[in-house]
């Protein structure tokens, strides 16, 4: 019975993280350090962010969509 809780635990703490590893988690991280990039870091992240946003519009209800933009 312990070993069944403790691999529930362990299978919602993996869900937890992979939930955090999407590609729009991934723009929001990166676009924490735009205010210290160079304009040509700054112009391909704007490119790249739009680009996924376009071609996966469903991008816009997701939690990190606001802070990223």
């Amino acid at each position: 019975m312990l070993i069944c809780l403790v691999l529930l635990g362990f299978t919602s703490c993996e869900k937890e993280v992979m939930e955090d590893l999407t590609p729009m988690h991934s723009m929001f991280n990166e676009s924490v350090n735009l205010p210290q990039a160079t304009l040509d870091s700054i112009t391909t992240f704007t490119h790249k962010f739009g680009g996924y946003v376009g071609s996966h519009p469903e991008s816009r209800h997701d939690q990190y969509f606001d802070p990223t933009l």
